[in-house]
């Protein structure tokens, strides 16, 4: 008696697909919502199970609309062309590589004349190659400058936006390169009031979720005189919605044809006042704090605090960014409700790695050296000898004594040539050019063998010798 039966359906997902694509402008909208929809059903079945994949309604709402926004901006475009360029640009930067491949393969049967590629947006990706540049970060890696136009593309499509991946897979890099490449570019055009593409001067707020108490993030109550505290993330809304409230009173006040400019001589550092806000969750994800975002990464975007005041926030203004390396502690609803990009180990090339931190390290005093071209021997070197080393362990499995990753030993490795080419610098200087890159090569060697061998167990440090006695 006291339990009532309570009847549940599965939503149609061609039908809303078809509705949405419709009042989107499509006039192929019975068609393509039903290749879509089986495209996604496809992909929940055969790709590999992420914990960062989601194909749900939210998943294909967010490329209908995305598409729709494509068909405005490219009105005389094939829809089909359309629909499958948002499918890719919403998709293809949550994908394993390997997975990539396969979504491609499927993407072909169900469409099978289209020849569309992604696209590129080539002034953030020269903006970002200037900024990895100017810091001297992996500045040949086209991988890297890949990732930051994905995360800029996912960004443009969802107000909460995860970066997945382990430890040392450049994940901070990319974002605050992608965060100062937005500045640089909003500092040196004219931008319009009615811009909604991101391009604008942006502060970023960076925060560690479990460093702080829930109280400290969101907000709590004075016990004693019952006042009502902000937390971190309930004071960046106030100032970001703040911010919009001012504009748009200022808006009101002048012709709305009018150019907005941004101070030319605003930094990186944000002179200029900022009219976009990052707020930067950078730690683990896991159901204590994260549950309370939903109605924040949700349609609604509102944050709701415990004295029962809801600040409806705008998608105009700020954005949520999240930097995890996994999302196991995740529930569905949160994953579904933010847009995800993946990065992988191979994202930045090992040899980028070496060659970033040896431009970074290179003093005045090594100017010397440039000029016998020794960093770009050292490079090659690192190049032969310490990446096939790695490849080698991971194709034959060795254990290490802990865990560790790829870039730990790069940054070892080459924390090492830079103290023996210290302790060697005049003997480098003055010898014969035969003679200085032999030394170079034994400096290379020696350190190779005592960054990667050092953390090996004993079987794997006899492995690793008789394969490089046998090489060199």
């Amino acid at each position: 008696i006291l339990f009532r039966p309570v009847s549940m359906m599965i939503p149609d997902y061609s039908r809303v697909a078809e509705v949405m694509l419709f009042s989107e402008g499509f006039q192929q909208a019975k068609s393509l919502s039903v290749k879509m929809v089986q495209l996604y059903k496809l992909a929940s079945e055969q790709l590999s199970p992420q914990d960062h994949y989601d194909f749900g309604m939210r998943a294909i709402k967010s490329v209908l609309v995305m598409a729709g926004s494509l068909k405005r901006q490219r009105s005389d475009a094939c829809e089909q062309d359309v629909l499958i360029l948002a499918i890719l640009d919403a998709n293809i930067p949550k994908f394993l590589q390997d997975d990539v491949a396969l979504f491609s393969d499927m993407l072909q049967d169900l469409f099978p004349a289209a020849e569309v590629v992604q696209s590129r947006n080539s002034e953030i990706q020269s903006a970002v190659r200037s900024v990895l540049e100017e810091h001297r970060l992996f500045h040949r890696s086209e991988s890297q400058i890949l990732k930051c136009q994905q995360l800029y593309q996912t960004l443009m499509i969802r107000f909460g936006v995860m970066v997945v991946g382990e430890a040392g897979t450049s994940k901070s890099t990319c974002l605050r390169a992608l965060h100062a490449a937005v500045n640089l570019i909003s500092s040196s055009s004219h931008m319009r009031r009615d811009q909604k593409q991101l391009l604008q001067t942006t502060k970023l707020h960076s925060l560690n979720p479990k460093a702080i108490d829930l109280h400290e993030i969101y907000g709590k109550f004075n016990t004693q005189t019952l006042e009502w505290f902000d937390g971190i993330v309930a004071s960046v809304c106030r100032e970001a919605m703040a911010a919009k409230s001012v504009e748009d009173k200022h808006d009101q006040s002048v012709n709305t044809s009018e150019e907005h400019h941004v101070d030319s001589n605003a930094t990186f550092s944000g002179k200029s006042k900022p009219l976009f806000h990052w707020l930067h969750f950078d730690g683990p994800v896991d159901a204590l704090w994260i549950e309370n975002m939903n109605s924040v990464l949700d349609d609604s975007q509102t944050l709701c605090l415990q004295n029962n005041e809801r600040l409806k926030l705008s998608s105009d203004r700020m954005r949520m960014l999240f930097e995890v390396s996994d999302l196991s502690s995740a529930s569905p609803a949160t994953i579904s409700r933010c847009g995800m990009v993946y990065m992988s180990p191979s994202t930045v090339p090992l040899q980028s790695i070496a060659e970033s931190y040896m431009a970074r390290h290179w003093t005045e005093k090594h100017s010397a050296l440039s000029a016998m071209g020794v960093l770009e021997t050292i490079c090659s070197y690192v190049s032969s000898s310490l990446v096939p080393a790695i490849d080698f362990i991971k194709s034959s499995g060795l254990q290490f004594v802990l865990k560790c990753q790829q870039i730990c030993i790069v940054h070892t490795c080459m924390a090492l040539i830079r103290g023996m080419i210290n302790v060697h610098f005049s003997a480098i200087l003055k010898a014969p050019p035969g003679d200085a890159e032999l030394l170079l090569q034994r400096i290379v060697l020696w350190s190779v063998v005592w960054s990667v061998g050092g953390i090996l167990n004993t079987e794997g440090k006899e492995a690793c010798s008789g394969v490089y006695r046998m090489r060199h």
